[in-house]
């Protein structure tokens, strides 16, 4: 589904003002509507490099923010479809 629609409508501007986290957010988004679980996350939520800690920490938290704001959307859609709204 994300070849065909890759919007993120959720994904404001003004959220995410570095362009690597708004990526990785949408990224994390996509992969929910696409159906793949949070075990999909790229990024190590404990990665350390060689200087200390890294970035991927921060990534690993845009990515999931980006999967639960796309499963909160699909999982109302879905409540409103059973419910008849």
């Amino acid at each position: 589904m994300s070849e065909e629609d890759p919007t993120v409508s959720h994904l404001s501007e003004d959220d995410y003002t570095n362009p690597a986290f708004a990526g990785a957010y949408r990224k994390g988004a996509l992969a929910r509507r696409d159906g793949k679980g949070k075990a999909a996350c790229p990024y190590d939520r404990d990665q350390y490099g060689r200087q200390g800690v890294t970035f991927a920490r921060a990534f690993w938290k845009r990515w999931m923010e980006g999967w639960e704001a796309e499963d909160r959307l699909i999982r109302n859609s879905d409540a409103e479809v059973r419910d008849g709204v």
